[in-house]
């Protein structure tokens, strides 16, 4: 509880329907209108808590919450769904989040307005340590973007990468481009080290949600993995590419009970995410980028029809993925 006095207490108003508290700019909670709800007497005051990750939007469970100036007999812990209920004889509360011990950043909401006999929601955007903070005005992080080269003979070439956004990390280093050495097991030459892949991520300029996808699928938490394999092997991913691309992104989507999924791929990958530019052009590119959001079991889509892509020749094959900003 030490660590929480680190954070500055911040002024939640409740004057129009929906409030959003803000820190360094950027939101951090945000309190909807009051309703009615049977679990709330008329002589009290209710508050519904819940507490989701900035850039994942991954519901939060295990995050110990308390409320300044009751005796904290009862200590409040978000549930499987993130959420914690709250039945209280005071008006306005001052919330502590408490969320180190889950690896996350806490902090506080203070001068929450509550009306009697109402129920309001609280939903508390937290983030992970080493997270960039999520931001409504901005367009999805892509993270993970890892290109693979497969020539078949050793040759020097020049990459070139046009984002549709900023490069917020690349590893090697993107300075104005890469030059390398590639050969045929997959080996990128760059100076004098070596590597499988190269890497980057970025913050992209056009703001996406779940409706702007007209088509998808709907997978339940404990079929990501076999779904992964099935439609990563039709696009035409091999092994080392797949257990790269499942080992990052499954136990993300797992923290979900169910995730919209689409895929954006060759030159629609290009247009939203990035271009990729070579001094030696590739026999064949595959580009799939995932994106995806949690959602509940019964949201529908239409399902996506997947492309399949050959291999031949020269291969250029990259992968990346974005959690989408906002939930339907």
């Amino acid at each position: 509880m030490k660590n929480l006095l680190l954070f500055a207490f911040l002024t939640l108003s409740v004057n129009i329907l929906q409030a959003q508290l803000k820190y360094d700019g950027v939101s951090m909670a945000i309190l909807d209108q009051a309703v009615d709800d049977k679990r709330v007497a008329e002589d009290c005051y209710g508050l519904k808590i819940k507490t989701i990750s900035h850039n994942g939007l991954l519901p939060l469970k295990g995050i110990n919450i308390s409320i300044v100036g009751d005796d904290n007999k009862f200590p409040y812990t978000t549930n499987k769904a993130a959420e914690t209920f709250i039945v209280t004889a005071n008006d306005k509360l001052v919330i502590l989040v408490d969320a180190l011990k889950a690896g996350y950043i806490g902090g506080s909401v203070s001068n929450i307005e509550l009306e009697k006999g109402k129920l309001k929601t609280l939903t508390i955007y937290v983030s992970q340590k080493h997270e960039l903070p999520f931001n409504d005005d901005n367009g999805p992080v892509v993270k993970k973007p890892v290109i693979y080269f497969y020539p078949e003979k050793e040759m020097d070439l020049t990459i070139q990468l046009k984002p549709q956004g900023e490069i917020s990390f690349s590893y090697p280093a993107y300075n104005k481009g890469w030059k390398a050495i590639v050969t045929p097991n997959g080996d990128i030459k760059i100076g004098e080290k070596t590597y499988p892949y190269l890497f980057w991520e970025g913050n992209l300029n056009q703001k996406k949600t779940v409706s702007d996808f007209k088509s998808g699928f709907v997978i339940e938490k404990t079929q990501v993995v076999a779904f992964l394999e099935e439609k990563l092997a039709y696009m035409g991913l091999n092994q080392r590419e797949m257990t790269d691309f499942i080992t990052f992104w499954a136990p993300q989507m797992e923290q979900h009970e169910f995730n919209f999924v689409h895929f954006v791929c060759a030159e629609e990958y290009a247009a939203q995410i990035a271009e990729l530019e070579m001094s030696v052009k590739p026999d064949s590119e595959i580009r799939i980028n995932l994106f995806f959001a949690p959602v509940n079991a019964d949201f529908k889509t239409p399902v996506q029809r997947l492309q399949q892509f050959k291999r031949s020749g020269f291969t250029v094959v990259e992968w990346g993925g974005a959690v989408l900003n906002e939930m339907p």
